[in-house]
């Protein structure tokens, strides 16, 4: 064979490496919003980016936090209300002490109602919800979380001033308290008679500054829901995979409070860069006008939308499976009809391969083998990877600042397995056994997950039924290139899938789990086992230096990787110093507390010593940090005021008053123990405990209190208390040694969550 003749069939593998960077490039469009920024001039029934940004900087004006109960959120939530009137819209203010409804956590909650009426009067009509809450984070300016979506809010109530009234009622809710617990959340579904009213929820979050607003969250029973957001969204993300996910992840946003409820809603945020999330730099300078953009198309598409909708009509009978492609059009199917695609997908592949000779027992084998492989080697091969792309375990547990050698590096690995595989088992199991087998585990799993968890299936399906139309009909008008471009088809479909949700999981994981985030990536390299072995049966010469090429690709982004820094300025590890009085051991310290691993250069210039030392948290929960002695600053310490002390039907019942002694944001109860608490009270209000088990901590947190005395009641196991303790939360110190820890912080480090601070811990004791 001449050099000509040995590479003369390369067009295959290099269209589908062309393909792939395609992909690659237009996946690139995930980082940022995929809309253009409508200019202020635009006319007034058009969401505006660029009006909604003047409306945030005019919100947060200060540039500082304004977490609930806190002074300047008054002067925030005043703002909104301004803004209100100016729209032509009454507000009213649902003010409550609320306990959550999801965590031991009680808050003070003003939330800001207005309603935009619809032409519906009927005692049956149902309203639209649209929300967002306007708190933040103790340590964050709330641009992002979730200023954004009050911005948007009022963007859009400026847009539907001027246009004809709907069919339903517009209910604007503008939350607080979210960040302690999704109180008001928990207040308005509890306590206001509007919410027997509300027949659809649009909520607005932010888990970052930036990106596309994804849709990630719907109510039971989507069918209808995911249609209406197919039917308005010009540029729809999301999927049903998201929704799944989301159900089974430990936190939630507000529409957790009305999704459990059974009320249907849709649910959207942005969430790269998100190692500004709950920081200081979540800010206005710091957010990307596109994905205020984007957030107000979605959320006036889909007032629109459903606006003029029967709402009591809203809820199916069953949910939708669903993907976005490449936001621009949204791939669903009911649910119900999952079977039955996987049973076409079957059936024509089985028309597939039946325009091949047969296999063997023995060629099965050698096929089962080398998908087991494959599946072994890929995450294996991910783990490795972790330990360089991770920067030897020091990067922030999530997003990336510079992701892109570690995506190339993890997308060429999938290529490399997925090749060799199917080059290395070509001559034992041949074509047709690799088509059968791969393809027939796709269709069997999209099957399975029709049944058992069907918003998962598209995984599986979706390339399935893609390759048994293509196989199917090229079987009856093509039957000699039948297999092949069944082939070809199945790793365009299961490459967009792969590629779209290692892009998705870049903000919940970051390389030095690579492992997980291989997991997607199966669904690339699996189909290239039969697509190489069909280069190699038709003698490709390219395949041997293309894989060669491919792991040249994979070595310089590991070694990318390792080049370029894990942190930076704008995106910062989260570093936060807090003053320590500890009143029970007479301890006064300062420590380093870092989400992620410690900065050790930052520890040694700040004088703190190597090892950890072990403390209680709050006085309750066991922990080891960084400590260095401090100064005692005199704080006043939280106390408590016992009221009365009783024993009633075998519990002890303790009642009383509960005093930060000072300014504080925050003060709670710590319980070593948290089995011995076993119902509680604040205010009148029925705090939510955790179930522990004996000898687990438990914390109950007041926000917002600020110096005001709260009545508490606690019922106890009775015998001897111990262990109990009472901490504050407050203004961090303003010292000479503490100016100095913050001045030697490092530039690619911010304080996050609840930032610097004061921690005041005193004993809770009862005789």
């Amino acid at each position: 064979m001449t050099g000509f003749e040995k590479y003369r069939n390369g067009a295959g593998p290099l269209g589908a490496f062309l393909i792939l960077i395609l992909m690659l490039v237009l996946f690139r469009g995930l980082d940022r919003a995929p809309v253009d920024l409508i200019p202020a001039s635009a006319p007034t029934e058009v969401f505006s980016g660029e009006r909604a940004k003047a409306v945030m900087n005019h919100l947060l004006q200060e540039n500082r936090p304004h977490p609930a109960g806190s002074a300047l959120n008054q002067v925030v939530r005043g703002r909104i209300q301004t803004r209100l009137t100016e729209l032509g819209l009454e507000s009213e203010i649902q003010k409550h002490f609320k306990c959550s409804a999801v965590a031991p956590s009680c808050a003070f909650v003003e939330n800001i109602i207005a309603i935009k009426k619809g032409t519906d009067t009927s005692a049956d009509a149902k309203a639209i919800l649209l929300t967002a809450h306007y708190d933040s984070a103790p340590t964050s300016v709330g641009a992002g979380d979730d200023i954004t979506g009050v911005s948007a809010m009022l963007e859009i109530a400026a847009n539907l001033r001027g246009t004809p009234a709907l069919r339903n009622d517009i209910i604007f809710l503008f939350v607080d308290a979210e960040e302690t617990g999704l109180n008001g959340a928990t207040a308005f579904a509890e306590d206001s008679p509007l919410m027997a009213k509300v027949g659809l929820v649009l909520n607005m979050e932010a888990r970052g500054v930036a990106g596309p607003s994804v849709m990630f969250e719907t109510g039971p029973n989507n069918l209808n829901q995911v249609a209406g957001f197919k039917e308005g969204a010009a540029t729809p993300i999301g999927s049903s995979l998201m929704v799944e996910v989301y159900k089974r992840m430990p936190n939630g946003t507000d529409y957790m409070i009305y999704g459990q409820s059974g009320v249907p809603g849709l649910n959207f945020a942005f969430s790269q860069g998100v190692a500004l999330y709950h920081s200081q730099l979540d800010d206005p300078a710091h957010i990307d006008n596109l994905s205020i953009q984007h957030h107000g198309d979605n959320l006036l598409a889909m007032v629109q939308v459903s606006g003029n909708k029967d709402l009591n009509a809203l809820p199916a009978g069953e949910d939708a499976t669903y993907i976005d492609l490449f936001a621009t059009y949204l791939v669903s199917w009911p649910s119900s009809m999952g079977p039955w695609l996987a049973a076409l997908a079957l059936v024509g592949i089985f028309l597939t391969a039946r325009t091949q000779n047969g296999f063997t027992l023995r060629q099965v084998s050698w096929a089962l083998g080398t998908v087991v492989v494959v599946m072994i080697a890929l995450p294996a091969l991910g783990w490795l990877v972790s330990f360089p792309l991770g920067q030897m375990g020091t990067l922030a547990p999530l997003e990336h600042p510079a992701p892109w050698p570690g995506r190339i590096t993890l997308v060429a690995l999938a290529v490399l397995v997925g090749g060799v595989g199917g080059s290395l088992a070509m001559r034992k199991a041949g074509v047709l056994s690799l088509f059968s087998f791969v393809w027939g585990l796709y269709g069997l799993g999209g099957l399975a997950l029709a049944f058992l968890l069907p918003g998962i299936s598209f995984l599986f399906l979706l390339p399935a039924l893609v390759v048994g139309v293509v196989g199917g009909v090229m079987s009856f008008i093509a039957k000699d290139i039948a297999l092949k471009w069944a082939c070809y088809a199945g790793l365009l479909a299961s490459t967009y899938i792969a590629i779209y949700n290692m892009f998705m999981m870049g903000t919940v994981f970051n390389f030095q789990v690579s492992h997980f985030k291989m997991i997607p990536l199966l669904l690339l390299a699996l189909p290239l086992v039969p697509v190489v072995s069909i280069w190699r049966d038709e003698n490709v010469g390219v395949v041997r230096p293309a894989l060669f090429g491919v792991a040249g690709a994979a070595l310089a982004g590991i070694v990318g990787g390792m080049l370029v820094s894990g942190y930076t300025a704008e995106r910062p590890r989260s570093v936060n110093v807090v003053y320590h009085s500890n009143k029970i051991t007479g301890d006064h310290q300062y420590q380093i507390v870092a989400y992620g691993k410690q900065d050790h250069s930052y520890l040694a210039a700040a004088g703190f010593p190597e090892e950890k030392k072990s403390y209680l948290q709050y006085g309750a929960v066991p922990g080891k940090g960084y400590f260095i002695p401090a100064e005692d600053m005199n704080l006043a310490s939280p106390s408590v005021t016992i009221i009365s002390d009783t024993e009633e039907e075998g519990r002890r019942v303790i009642k009383g008053t509960i005093h930060a002694g000072r300014a504080a944001q925050m003060m709670g109860f710590g319980f070593v123990d948290g089995s011995i608490l076993q119902g509680m009270t604040v205010n009148g209000h029925q705090v939510v405990l955790r179930k522990k088990a004996a000898g687990s901590p438990e914390l109950v947190w007041l926000h917002g209190a600020g110096d005001t005395n709260m009545p508490f009641s606690m019922e106890l196991t009775p015998g001897e208390l111990k262990g109990m303790s009472l901490f504050s939360l407050g203004a961090y110190t303003n010292t000479a040694q503490a100016k100095k820890l913050q001045a030697l912080r490092p530039n690619d480090a911010a304080p996050m969550h609840y930032g610097d601070h004061s921690l005041v811990i005193a004993a809770f004791s009862v005789k």
